[in-house]
């Protein structure tokens, strides 16, 4: 009787612990969408990827991106290495977060110029040649 009782203890201590582990790992994501993080990525990569499409050879193109660098800001985030253009694989990567980011592809093919993001005004200006 002793050894099924213990058996019971040690079963219910696992079950103990891995709903342990699950509340950790919510937390965790939830954590990580506290700020709408990737929110935020996911809709300036699909603009900028629209835009990008839209514009004409010799267009400078001008986006305010002060949401983008409030949530950046949190995360402790170089303005500078927020926004990505692969000219290769044609994509716009946005990443405001650690260890996170979104990528949308454009379908132009002439390349993007990547300006930078201009502080304090919190503009980026992206050229397209």
């Amino acid at each position: 009787m002793g050894s099924r009782g213990e058996s019971l203890l040690q079963n219910e201590w696992i079950m103990i612990l891995i709903a342990l582990l699950l509340c950790v790992g919510g937390l965790l994501l939830a954590n990580s969408y506290r700020n709408n993080a990737p929110l935020w990525e996911s809709f300036y990569a699909a603009e900028l990827a629209r835009q990008i499409n839209l514009a004409e050879p010799g267009t400078e193109l001008v986006f305010d991106v002060t949401p983008a660098l409030s949530v950046a800001g949190e995360a402790r985030k170089d303005p500078q290495s927020l926004f990505y253009f692969d000219n290769e694989k044609n994509l716009v990567v946005v990443s405001l977060r650690e260890g996170g980011g979104h990528s949308f592809s454009f379908f132009t093919t002439a390349e993007v110029v990547n300006g930078g993001v201009a502080l304090p005004s919190n503009i980026l200006r992206l050229r397209i040649p």
